[in-house]
């Protein structure tokens, strides 16, 4: 990628080759300079989005009505990509490469609510019944040519590659019952049940039957509290609930997949696994809600519990199955921690006003189960070396494996690794000897916002912190590694280079990562403090607004990702945390950092 490709083109070639060409990296399989993969191709997008809803509400009686509504989101988004026969070594390896596809995306849902409360003198019931469906119809055409040159450079006609339009469907209905009741608006109780019904499990498996419960006593609403001057209301909660998900395995990985290769031939693209069924978490919370001193302080405590069962993962598969991974449900997990919200309100003056939000959470992970057949899966592979996360039971997600970096030998310039299992063999690196050496999860998160408002102009400010996470800097293996000819970072000028150094860089080394394996070497402090976004709005008074027949207006500026502080030596220490794949959370590979920007608009209302 970019970033990859940025930091370890050496700094000793340049931009072009005589002829006009992007240069490449020597010894590293026609790799473009970073140059060339950002502006060696034309690439163009247009994207087109609808998203539409509807809603009736037929009233029955006063105390029963029934309501429906139908929603819609149409994507449409077309791609076109042309590199020639000359600047980049892909368009000169193929002579020229023109590619065209379109994606259309329809998600449409249905909702149907039949609803009926009944308030009898201190009594209040709410029962509720539903029926929702939904579903997604995505499609997907690509269009490919090339060889629009002769190997001397004349034109000729293009060759057309075999295309094959692809389409991918889901559907999920669900039905739903719930039942509220409320004494004298001190005694809560709710109890809700679902089945959920998808598409992407086979017919025997296809539903989930998911209920939940609740219950609160409104303490505030006691006689014994009734004469209290600073609580405005108490009330402690707690619930119990199952739910399920169905996500993160494609919409046909029960089935068999064939597809047709580029000879024409049918081939089996992917095995079918019918067992597939719902990933179900149940979760137990208990809770307190606070409001004191005429609602200037509000307090919400949680604790909660929460085990996940029947994971959904896409297993990888040995080489000899002939398939890169299938999805399984593969074991279970569990999530215990606290979360604490405070709204103040400092200062409440006609024309002053300052309200501060605070939150705080601890969340301890862990996986407890990956079947019977299944003792540890690593994720995160390393160019020329080990995986750096291993997933095992007792441990949470996000787990570095790897050696145990124990410095370098002065005598040799060797990395050290330490002899974790006791067998004598010291210095040099024992696969026996990988071990854990660090965790992505965090010990806590907090985030604080501060909103001031001044006549008419608002400034609100929201900090994001996280404290006691570890990112594994897998691009410093590029950058330290010193085995090929990319560039290295400065931290190299400190290397061994003679008998007696003392330095914690190893010595380089020709054609071989053993000076740079995946070891807690790599592993650093990624905690910080990062103001997330900073807003500045000013409201125009309502004599302007009269003048100018609006209901609202007002002008803004933003801003995100402002200021970070942290020890973290990579671009971001926020990348990579919260991975789309799970298990591989916390490997920083050159992964994009998230971009600082600046938004001005304006909010009108008529």
């Amino acid at each position: 990628g970019v970033i990859l490709g940025a930091l370890t083109t050496p700094p000793t070639i340049g931009i072009f080759e005589p002829n006009g060409q992007y240069t490449t990296i020597p010894n590293a399989g026609g790799w473009d300079n970073p140059l060339a993969l950002a502006f060696g191709s034309d690439n163009k997008t247009k994207n087109l989005r609808f998203i539409g809803a509807f809603s009736a509400q037929a009233n029955i009686n006063k105390d029963l009505y029934f309501k429906s509504s139908i929603s819609t989101n149409v994507n449409r988004n077309d791609y076109s990509y042309y590199t020639d026969n000359f600047l980049t070594t892909y368009g000169r390896q193929e002579r020229g490469v023109e590619r065209a596809n379109e994606t259309r995306d329809y998600v449409w849902l249905n909702e149907n609510i039949l609803n009926y409360t009944k308030n009898v003198e201190k009594h209040a019931f709410t029962t509720t019944a539903g029926y929702t469906l939904q579903g997604s119809d995505w499609k997907y055409n690509n269009s490919e040519r090339n060889r629009f040159f002769d190997t001397s450079g004349n034109p000729i006609e293009p060759s057309v590659l075999l295309t094959i339009p692809q389409r991918a469907q889901w559907t999920k209905q669900s039905y739903l019952a719930r039942v509220t009741y409320a004494f004298d608006n001190k005694y809560l109780f709710s109890s809700n049940f679902r089945a959920d019904g998808s598409s992407r499990f086979a017919k025997e498996n296809r539903f989930g039957y998911f209920p939940s419960f609740s219950a609160g006593w409104r303490i505030s609403a006691e006689n014994f509290m009734k004469d209290s001057k600073s609580i405005n209301d108490l009330k402690l909660r707690g619930s119990w609930g199952k739910v399920g998900n169905d996500e993160g395995i494609g919409d046909y990985a029960y089935m068999r997949l064939y597809g047709i290769n580029g000879q024409g031939e049918y081939n089996l693209q992917n095995p079918s696994n019918p067992n597939l069924t719902w990933e179900k978490t149940t979760q137990t919370n208990i809770g307190l809600d606070l409001t004191m001193f005429n609602n200037r302080l509000t307090f919400t405590a949680d604790a909660y519990l929460k085990k996940t069962n029947d994971l959904l993962i896409n297993v990888q598969l040995p080489p000899s199955s002939g398939f890169g991974s299938q999805a399984y449900n593969v074991g279970s997990m569990e999530n215990k921690g606290l979360e604490f919200v405070l709204s103040t309100k400092n200062i409440d003056h006609e024309k002053f006003k300052w309200n501060t939000d605070l939150n705080f959470s601890i969340n301890r992970n862990k996986v407890t189960s990956l079947g019977s057949d299944t003792k540890s899966l690593d994720f995160a592979g390393i160019y020329e070396r080990d995986a750096a996360v291993r997933v095992v039971p007792g441990k949470p997600l996000g787990s570095f494996y790897g050696y145990v970096f124990n410095g370098v030998d002065p005598a040799t310039g060797a990395a050290q690794y330490a002899d974790t299992n006791n067998n004598g063999v010291t210095g040099s690196a024992d696969p026996s000897d990988r071990t854990f050496i660090g965790s992505a999860q965090p010990k806590f998160i907090y985030g604080v916002t501060n909103s001031l408002t001044y006549g008419n102009w608002n400034l609100n400010l929201f900090f994001q912190g996280v404290q006691g996470s570890q990112l594994f800097n897998a691009s410093r293996i590029d950058l330290e590694g010193m085995f090929d000819s990319k560039n290295q970072s400065a931290a190299v000028l400190d290397r061994w280079t003679a008998p007696g150094q003392i330095t914690d860089v190893p010595k380089a080394l020709k054609a071989s990562s053993e000076n740079s394996l995946t070891s807690s070497r790599f592993i650093e402090n990624a905690s910080y403090l990062r103001l997330k976004t900073a807003t500045i709005s000013y409201s125009f008074n309502p004599s302007v607004l009269q003048k100018l027949k609006m209901n609202k207006l007002t002008v803004f500026a933003s801003g995100y990702n402002l200021l970070t502080f942290t020890k973290y030596t990579g671009l971001d220490p926020e990348v990579n945390v919260n991975s789309a794949n799970g298990p591989s959370m916390g490997v920083d590979y050159g992964t994009y950092p998230q971009s600082r920007s600046l938004l001005f608009g304006i909010n009108v209302g008529f």
